[in-house]
């Protein structure tokens, strides 16, 4: 299974939710892959803070609005 999630890096929900997902990477590790994808106007900046607290999954800056 695949878990795409969309977040906003200065998002309290988004924040709380990280370390949900990392439980689920955890217990789940072969049976479920996490990416998270971040849209702007949020920054790279923000990205980078943000990955500083514990993230087991990929999160993608979409800097060219693809999504």
């Amino acid at each position: 299974m695949i878990r795409l999630e969309f977040i906003e890096t200065l998002c309290p929900h988004c924040r709380a939710f990280t370390a949900i997902l990392n439980e689920v990477e955890t217990r789940y590790m072969n049976r479920v892959d996490i990416v998270a994808v971040v849209n702007p106007p949020d920054l790279p900046a923000n990205v980078s803070a943000f990955i500083r607290h514990p993230v087991y999954y990929p999160i993608l800056l979409d800097a060219d609005r693809v999504a």
